[in-house]
């Protein structure tokens, strides 16, 4: 009920940050910020260590398209390759979003080359898969050539 009341004020605010941190939210409370997310000022979007799994990764993933979001951090959570199947899909569509952070998460090195294969598609979006501050690269020809032997 809380998070449904907090997203109803956020339709009639101009907050463009809003972070939740070691807390858990359930699929209904995630969905009440996810309905109102795209009628919003919301440009940064922390959801770190909040105990989300693949498939609220897939609900955050369907409304970025029509979001303001700039930066999101999924980091902390129990998001694995199919989380990295679901952001690669949107993350190669015109959208706001530039800055992806998936830190301590249980994405393996199949997901990562996934991130890497998407960004090639959109070099200006930065993807981050720990705390140093790097983005992970996008594959050149090269590499995706490797691949695929």
């Amino acid at each position: 009920m809380a998070m449904a009341s907090l997203a109803n004020g956020l339709l009639h605010s101009s907050l463009t940050n809003l972070s939740f941190q070691l807390d858990k939210i359930d699929y209904t409370e995630l969905q009440s910020l996810l309905d109102v997310l795209p009628e919003t000022n919301i440009r940064t979007l922390s959801l770190r260590r909040m105990g989300l799994d693949d498939g609220a990764c897939a609900r955050i993933a369907a409304v970025l398209p029509s979001s303001t979001i700039v930066d999101l951090d999924l980091s902390g959570n129990h998001l694995t390759d199919r989380s990295a199947d679901e952001l690669c899909r949107v993350i190669q569509s015109d959208m706001a979003l530039m800055s992806l952070r998936l830190s301590h998460t249980r994405i393996t090195l199949p997901g990562e080359t996934d991130l890497k294969k998407a960004l090639a598609v959109r070099p200006q979006l930065k993807i981050f898969l720990d705390e140093s501050g790097t983005p992970i690269k996008a594959m050149d020809q090269d590499d995706l050539v490797k691949i695929d032997f």
